[in-house]
């Protein structure tokens, strides 16, 4: 992983920590609702967007339906 997020959600589920666990499970991928979540890596690898389009699988939505979405940034130290 070497300071920059994966290419695809994919790579976390085979990357294999010291110790010889993993850093996810493979269940770990797929929203509440069975399906896969979305994933997307800016070019550099120094940003995610994480999403699911909520229990009815379409964007927009309320309540169970409501899209849900996780963002990260790998900040650099000075």
């Amino acid at each position: 992983l070497e300071g920059r997020f994966p290419e695809k959600l994919e790579a976390l589920v085979a990357y294999e920590l010291e110790s010889g666990a993993q850093l996810i499970g493979r269940s770990h991928i797929i929203d509440p609702w069975g399906r896969p979540f979305f994933y997307r890596r800016s070019e550099d690898g120094d940003a995610f967007l994480l999403f699911t389009l909520g229990a009815d699988g379409r964007i927009g939505g309320e309540g169970q339906s409501a899209d849900l979405e996780i963002a990260g940034r790998h900040e650099t130290p000075q």
